[in-house]
């Protein structure tokens, strides 16, 4: 019996600029205003349930199961974006969690990890239409990971991770009009290293590079929440990066490595007044590996967050957005 297909192409997701006022309640469709363009086949949604069996007691004379109770629910998203100017703001608010907003159109919004004021994550709602049988709003969303990358050419690259409360309801929100996004280039992308302060520009030399954050984001659960938990709380938050970088006459990379030399790491995109990323680590040291690209040698960099990315005077990591968006973060 023939059946009518389903396209990638119908899916729709929409997002907010907004965190939640309250764990638990989702925005209202007012806030879910930006329609993103996303890899059909690579993003999903995944609610999976926990339950309690007898399968392994004893008593009842046999080796099988009688009891199947649902003890928990949970959430959990990925995919991949082709970075835009709301999505190079919106991706920090949701992982690092801490804003500062200045300037009138176009707007600078530095994010930052500040795990001293608060443990409780903001979070946001999520609107999923999987093709028309499916039009659910999920709310208490928050990033866990989250990875940018660039190359010489084309739009920067974001996969992502992020959780959820489990709760979903289906509720039906108005597609806004399709947005016309500025995408944040390679083409674009300025990568300096040096002595913290006096970093260099080192651009033409790269071949490839990703920042990864962390946050160690968990939700909470304690007896008598229920199948929900009741908010979420933040772990540990980190930082790598990986770069790929061209040997040059003399081994400067490797002299960095050797001497265990303290740098300052900046990924500058600039692809218009108000499409613009920036991202700083302050502080690291990187290990080195060489390697052949072709006939040409290669300097495979790294610098892991939890050992080669260290806090000093300035903050940790700051990633600084510059779009047409007036605020991230503010509760709704």
């Amino acid at each position: 019996m023939a059946y009518e297909p389903q396209p990638t192409y119908l899916r729709h997701l929409l997002l907010s600029s907004n965190k939640q006022t309250t764990f638990g309640t989702a925005l209202a469709d007012a806030n879910m205003t930006y329609r993103s363009r996303f890899d059909g086949g690579g993003m999903w949604v995944r609610t999976a349930k926990e339950y309690f069996s007898d399968a392994e007691r004893a008593g009842k004379g046999h080796p099988w199961p009688t009891v199947r109770q649902q003890i928990a629910i949970d959430t959990t998203f990925g995919g991949q974006f082709d970075l835009d100017d709301f999505l190079a703001g919106f991706l920090p608010a949701f992982l690092l969690h801490k804003v500062v907003t200045s300037g009138v159109g176009p707007y600078t919004h530095t994010f930052t990890f500040d795990p001293t004021t608060t443990r409780i994550a903001p979070v946001t709602t999520v609107y999923a239409e999987d093709l028309a049988a499916q039009q659910i709003k999920y709310p208490d969303v928050v990033l866990t990971s989250l990875t940018i990358s660039g190359a010489e050419k084309g739009p920067l690259q974001v996969s992502f991770e992020a959780i959820g409360s489990g709760k979903r309801a289906t509720d039906p929100v108005t597609l806004p009009a399709l947005p016309t996004p500025v995408y944040l280039i390679g083409n674009d992308t300025d990568i300096l290293i040096g002595a913290p302060a006096a970093a260099a520009s080192i651009k033409e030399r790269v071949r490839g590079w990703s920042v990864t954050f962390t946050n160690g984001v968990v939700m909470h659960r304690a007896p008598g929440g229920g199948l929900y938990p009741t908010f979420a709380k933040i772990g540990l938050p980190r930082v790598s990066v990986q770069l790929s970088v061209a040997a040059k006459d003399t081994e400067d990379i490797e002299t960095l490595f050797i001497n265990d030399t303290l740098q300052e790491l900046q990924i500058n995109t600039n692809s218009g007044a108000a499409a613009q990323l920036n991202l700083k680590l302050l502080n690291l040291r990187f290990i080195a590996e060489p390697a052949a690209e072709g006939m040409e040698k290669i300097w495979n960099l790294s610098a892991d967050g939890g050992r080669d990315v260290t806090k000093g005077a300035g903050n940790y990591v700051e990633a600084v957005a510059i779009n047409s968006q007036a605020t991230y973060l503010v509760a709704a």
